[in-house]
């Protein structure tokens, strides 16, 4: 009887195991986001970025998009107001020879005034979230107007 102890406890610690595995493979596939400043030759967080200028985005996924990617770009910390958003689309054609997209920054994201605002960038459709119908966060920009 005393050799069953070990069993049933390995047993109970498979099924615990296997009782997550179930929801870490329906986890989306990660994204990010990332500025490449000229001259650069590594990707970093984007810092501030001029509407209606270009800027280079890495964007790098775990599953690679079978056509254009679109990106909202939502503000952050808005003091109770409804956020200011703006849709672009990146495809194959702004894919730069630095593996960079160039996206021209919205010029909608600035409302009168010469603020600035923080911005997240959303994922909104690509082949691996298509069916989710949901934007994801895979990066931050602070847009100067």
């Amino acid at each position: 009887m005393n050799r069953s102890i070990p069993i049933i406890g390995l047993c109970a610690a498979l099924a615990a195991a296997s009782a997550s595995l179930p929801a870490q493979a329906q986890e989306p596939p990660k994204a990010a986001a990332l500025c490449l400043p000229p001259g650069a030759k590594a990707p970093v967080a984007c810092g501030t970025a001029r509407a209606g200028q270009p800027m280079n985005l890495v964007i790098s996924t775990t599953s690679l998009p079978t056509g254009p990617v679109s990106l909202l770009f939502r503000e952050e910390n808005t003091g109770g107001r409804a956020p200011r958003t703006a849709r672009t689309n990146v495809s194959a054609a702004s894919l730069n020879d630095d593996g960079s997209y160039s996206v021209i920054v919205p010029r909608e994201l600035c409302g009168g005034g010469g603020s600035q605002g923080q911005y997240e960038i959303q994922d909104l459709m690509s082949s691996f979230n298509q069916a989710e119908n949901r934007a994801r966060p895979i990066g931050t920009v602070t847009v100067a107007c």
